[in-house]
């Protein structure tokens, strides 16, 4: 059960090909076969880096050492607390394949990919991945109001997906 007004931390992991690693959800979450990235709630006493690292380590098997992890921003989460965003591009291991109650599967996508998949994309996930992409492109965050939970009002994002993510291809 989470914990009232706990942080959490996310980290886009880039692999060499500029792909993002994200996993499809397994059956003990409600929004079972949706995509979603890497991360979760911070446990007392640990930086937002530590978390990342962590949860990246236990849902995908990939080590990411948390002085590689570059911090870049936050965002309100429900209920109370803050979504901590990260990124990195340095990682050693072996992906886990197998599938369990938490998790699905894990896949490495494009930005492109991820948006002819955007129905699939928890909608919050699909926003903190817009703002990622907004930041590593120098841009300004992309406005909202509200929390990132399902009542979330989305003022802009159905008019930025196609401009930070790529068009379409042939």
């Amino acid at each position: 059960m989470a914990r009232e007004g706990a942080n959490g931390s996310f980290l886009f992991l880039e692999n060499e090909l500029g792909e993002y690693l994200f996993q499809i959800m397994g059956r003990n979450y409600p929004n079972v076969g949706q995509i979603f990235g890497l991360g979760g709630r911070e446990n007392p006493g640990e930086a937002p880096q530590e978390t990342a690292a962590r949860e990246t380590a236990q849902e995908s098997g990939l080590i990411v050492s948390p002085h590689n992890i570059r911090w870049f921003g936050a965002a309100a989460q429900a209920p109370k607390g803050q979504a901590f965003l990260n990124y990195a591009t340095e990682y050693e291991g072996v992906m886990r394949t197998d599938a369990d109650r938490e998790i699905a599967k894990r896949l490495w996508m494009s930005p492109l990919v991820l948006q002819r998949n955007r129905h699939k994309v928890h909608r919050p996930a699909l926003y903190l991945f817009i703002l990622f992409l907004r930041w590593k492109r120098g841009l300004e965050p992309t406005p909202c109001t509200g929390r990132i939970s399902k009542s979330i009002v989305w003022p802009h994002i159905d008019e930025e997906e196609p401009f930070v993510l790529p068009a379409k291809g042939p």
